[in-house]
């Protein structure tokens, strides 16, 4: 597909997001909006690194429309695009909806909001920062949330007494997607058990990507980690290793920068040990090094994206900070994972930065 093409397409499909419903139906055909293929998470995170519990992030949304086709005014034709979108989950005495917030074509960085304002929206009573979406067979307009919680205070009776105990209830849902409104509205639910069973799904790898902008500048991937016995030196500490552009490899991680410095993105993969079924036990520490370049870790539209398993992608970009105009050596902390003896991944986020550190004093 030709430049021209590409943006006409684009342009086209955006017109779902617009809150003109008079005008999209106007169409010869209604607008297509398929959520069979999508996934999707709760984890969205604001500028500090914070979980928001009431947002759920689903991508690749296929969107189909019918334009006019570019080559004859006269003939309308379907295009059909991938975005990810954002929506803020709210309550009413009607129930629970998904109120569609922010998109972007998916593949792309930034997320564009929807409303220059968010509207007003009763908070909902369900917690959705562990949740993860799917498409649902029943149709191309539903979604299906599975593990978002509740949490209720009992009141308990020990030999100490009365004692407050929150207890934790998991939900699953199904919503119908209403695309005059732009909102999922909920269909039905059911609760899981009050207590959250260890998971089963245990990641054999976990891969992590760094990337930035189109200007010239060179960002690089540090990754520190458990290595038990390990002896500490001038780029690692003790007990500890240290994955970077001078020692790209280890027994549990590798880093991949390509063929020149600058080389983006930048691929770390964390496996588990020789002969050992799960990943190693420990705390890893992913870290960004802004090595050279004339603008700032918070301006140079870095991001980083966390894939673990063949659970959804995570994608964190920096915050701002008052640090140096001109961002050499200087370093943005991203998240930690916690990663336990039987396999199970946490991801903690940090979102910290520092200046002038040089590459060999990322810990």
């Amino acid at each position: 597909m030709n430049s021209f093409y590409k943006k006409y397409f684009y342009k086209s499909c955006l017109v779902i997001f617009l809150l003109l419903s008079d005008l999209t139906y106007a169409q010869e055909s209604p607008p297509i909006v398929d959520f069979r293929q999508s996934e999707g998470f709760g984890a969205v995170f604001n500028e500090n690194g914070e979980p928001f519990r009431d947002r759920v992030q689903i991508n690749r949304v296929l969107i189909a429309t019918q334009v006019n086709d570019p080559f004859d005014p006269n003939k309308l034709i379907w295009y059909q695009m991938p975005f990810d979108v954002i929506f803020q989950a709210c309550s009413s005495e009607g129930g629970e909806y998904l109120y569609l917030i922010s998109y972007r074509l998916s593949d792309t960085f930034d997320f564009d909001p929807l409303f220059n304002e968010e509207p007003y929206c009763q908070s909902s009573l369900s917690d959705f920062s562990h949740a993860q979406t799917f498409g649902m067979d029943e149709g191309s307009n539903w979604l299906r949330v599975q593990d978002s919680r509740r949490y209720s205070e009992i009141i308990v009776e020990d030999i100490f007494g009365s004692q407050p105990s929150i207890v934790t209830t998991r939900i699953n849902m199904a919503f119908e997607f209403n695309l005059g409104a732009l909102i999922f509205e909920k269909r039905w639910e059911e609760d899981m058990a009050d207590e959250i069973p260890p998971p089963t799904d245990f990641p054999e790898q976990i891969t992590i990507l760094l990337d930035w902008g189109e200007q010239t500048q060179d960002l690089d991937v540090h990754l520190t980690g458990p290595d038990p016995g390990a002896i500490g030196s001038y780029n690692n500490e003790p007990e500890r290793f240290h994955i970077y552009f001078a020692n790209k490899e280890n027994n549990v991680a590798t880093l991949d920068t390509g063929e020149f410095s600058d080389t983006k993105p930048e691929k770390v993969n964390i496996f588990p040990p020789p002969d050992q079924a799960f990943l190693r036990e420990g705390i890893y520490r992913l870290t960004v090094h802004y090595f050279n370049g004339n603008s700032t870790i918070a301006d140079s539209g870095v991001t980083v994206q966390l894939l673990i398993g063949n659970k959804p992608e995570q994608v964190f970009i920096p915050p701002h900070a008052e640090i140096d105009p001109y961002g050499p050596m200087d370093i943005w902390v991203v998240f930690e994972l916690h990663i336990t003896n039987d396999g199970m991944v946490t991801v903690v986020p940090i979102q910290n930065t520092n200046s002038g550190i040089n590459p060999s004093e990322v810990h």
